[in-house]
């Protein structure tokens, strides 16, 4: 990680050197770039305090009993796991190894991983990276970080490297993944990005990204996606109580029928 304030520990491994009475210390693995969920105990990797919610401001003190343990910079409070339940992350584990794995082996799928990350954090004409707008499930209460380079992985934090994982793995890896995210079109555009040159829609004039704003279809055409989404397997599936799933799930369906038209 190319940066450190990036880089996530697992409170749970922290508690358990507490216990032993030995310092808290980093892991060697938190550092790799697939290190979004702590294997041992399938939690995700942490770089905001359980009690202030704050980031970026751990670091580590001798404490009167003389130990290290690593505190939040600004409330105080040693980093711990004890305070509430965290969610079980397996299946992520299962993506970041699988990304992991690929990257230790080198060769073609290594650069493929790095082409599929420029691609997902290439910008699009609004300004917003193109993973924005694939309707992914994104960090709650996060913006995108304002760059992500030529090297998006080494540069995020852990909860967007894990969408960015996610989306490569279903991309480059789609047969070992359960579920397709991604509509032909999405894969086609991928395609584009890996032969070069950078696909179109990065290269266009003001004047015309100003007129494609204004190409719409005619209005019996959404009216006919309309009814093709309200007759689908997937709007029958929704989830029933209103609120932020119910909505990107409807926001995943009108992706869709739009980009398979």
């Amino acid at each position: 990680m190319s940066d450190p304030a990036h880089r996530g520990v697992c409170p749970s491994c922290l508690d358990e050197n507490a216990e032993e009475g030995r310092d808290h210390y980093c892991r060697r693995c938190w550092a790799c770039v697939e290190a979004v969920v702590c294997p041992r105990h399938k939690i995700g990797l942490e770089i905001n305090c359980a009690g202030c919610f704050r980031t970026g401001l751990f670091q580590f003190r001798s404490t009167p009993a003389g130990v290290a343990r690593l505190f939040c910079r600004h409330c105080d409070v040693v980093v711990s796991a004890r305070k509430f339940q965290r969610r079980d992350q397996t299946a992520l584990l299962q993506v970041a190894s699988l990304i992991g794995e690929a990257i230790g082996k080198g060769g073609s799928e290594r650069e493929r991983i790095e082409t599929a990350s420029r691609f997902f954090w290439s910008l699009r004409p609004e300004g917003m990276p193109y993973i924005t707008t694939l309707g992914l499930p994104l960090p709650y209460g996060q913006r995108p970080p304002p760059t992500a380079g030529n090297a998006p992985l080494t540069s995020l934090p852990p909860a967007w490297r894990a969408v960015t994982m996610t989306a490569i793995a279903d991309l480059i890896f789609e047969d070992t993944c359960k579920t397709a995210r991604f509509s032909a079109s999405v894969r086609e555009a991928f395609r584009q990005f890996e032969r070069g040159p950078v696909p179109e829609y990065h290269q266009v004039s003001l004047r015309t990204r100003a007129a494609s704003v204004l190409n719409l279809r005619a209005e019996s055409e959404y009216r006919q996606l309309a009814r093709s989404i309200v007759g689908s397997e997937g709007w029958k599936s929704l989830p029933s109580k209103t609120g932020r799933a119910r909505s990107r799930a409807i926001g995943k369906l009108m992706l869709r029928a739009l980009n398979d038209e």
